[in-house]
């Protein structure tokens, strides 16, 4: 049984529910619970397998409670931690990041008919998929220099007045400071 979103886009009633910010936060919260769990039970079953072989590959077969409280919608309480090890389980990426709400409306619209269960990198490897994706796009030798540069920025380039930030996208911009062994702020 392969098990999809569904949704409801009518775009003038999403449009009139997000404007209350209450709604839209809380919106936000129970799409990541319900996607959460429904996404694990999904790759659980894609598996075939119980909770409880779930929670034996994930150390202990006597952790099937809480493999459960993951499935169940209403729990929500996952720690980071928790979620990287079990996409280290199903051998899948997790991507956590900050988005615009128009992002977020785009990609449940996109979405609304994609299975939950995420293929592994292996089926991917294996279908092919990844080597495709390389070879049509592949990725520069210095990006996590870039991504170091952009993201990680050292504490004697941020600004003393609070105004004067400003987001600085072009990695050149960077280079016109001596590089040197830091502490970067990650805040």
């Amino acid at each position: 049984m392969e098990i999809t979103r569904s949704s409801n886009t009518n775009s003038d009633s999403i449009l009139n529910d997000f404007v209350d910010p209450k709604y839209r936060h809380t919106f936000v919260e129970s799409n990541i619970r319900n996607g959460l769990a429904f996404q694990l039970r999904a790759m659980r079953l894609a598996k075939k397998l119980s909770q409880e072989q779930l929670a034996a590959e994930f150390g202990n077969p006597k952790l099937q409670p809480v493999i459960s409280r993951y499935e169940n919608p209403d729990y929500g309480k996952y720690s980071l931690t928790t979620l990287q090890a079990l996409a280290r389980l199903f051998d899948v990426a997790l991507v956590v990041r900050f988005e615009p709400f128009s992002k977020l409306i785009k990609t449940m619209k996109q979405s609304a008919k994609v299975p939950l269960a995420v293929p592994s990198f292996v089926q991917e490897n294996r279908e092919g998929i990844i080597s495709a994706i390389l070879e049509h796009e592949p990725l520069r030798a210095n990006t996590s220099k870039l991504v170091e540069q952009k993201f990680y920025r050292p504490t004697f380039l941020l600004p003393k007045k609070l105004e004067a930030v400003t987001e600085h996208t072009d990695p050149q911009y960077y280079e016109q400071y001596p590089q040197q062994e830091a502490t970067y702020a990650t805040q």
